[in-house]
């Protein structure tokens, strides 16, 4: 996403000689923007490529234990849909009608929408297994067959949706349900 607002906003280096000395551009080759001038670019070079190290050094941030929780609450980050006569597309989440924000109720075997979503919408799952640091939930409904796997211990999730023609797969994050959710408040 910065890397397309940087593109956007500054000439790249492939416009040759016709940049002006000083100028800041944007260099693909790394990914960060520098100037046309010698020792300066050297100087930008360096920087953009030890911060662009630090940062893939960082490593993933925390994640939630999901180890004995009952309620979780997941929110979807990436949704791709497949049909059987066209390629796969990354597509926004209301363009499918998937929630935003999941509540996920592993002992009375639900899903919801949120209470801010105003939609009001719950599916029950028929099959839920806890195996080797995975929650497993699958079910039919509506002519679609979905499964959904959590990982206990980073809280990713990946579902799959299929129905006659087309398929959906769903990226998303959980955690545990606060207080308030969990006592359906």
């Amino acid at each position: 996403m910065l890397s397309q607002l940087l593109k956007e906003g500054l000439r790249t280096l492939d416009q040759g000689p016709m940049a002006t000395p000083g100028a800041p551009i944007y260099d693909e080759a790394i990914g960060c923007v520098t100037t046309i001038e010698g020792p300066a670019m050297r100087a930008s070079t360096i920087w953009c490529l030890a911060l662009a190290g630090s940062l893939a050094w960082a490593g993933p941030a925390p994640a939630d234990d999901l180890k004995g929780a009952e309620r979780l609450l997941c929110v979807t980050i990436e949704v791709t849909a497949c049909g059987q006569e066209s390629p796969c597309e990354e597509v926004s989440p209301e363009e499918l009608n998937v929630p935003r924000f999941l509540e996920v109720d592993l002992a009375h075997r639900l899903l919801s929408t949120t209470p801010a979503s105003g939609e009001n919408r719950q599916t029950r799952f028929e099959q839920l297994r806890r195996e080797d640091g995975m929650i497993v939930l699958q079910g039919v409904e509506g002519g679609r067959a979905f499964s959904i796997m959590i990982s206990e211990a980073s809280g990713k999730l990946t579902a799959s949706v299929a129905r006659e023609s087309l398929g959906v797969v769903v990226f998303g994050a959980c955690t545990p349900a606060p207080a308030a959710v969990a006592a359906g408040k």
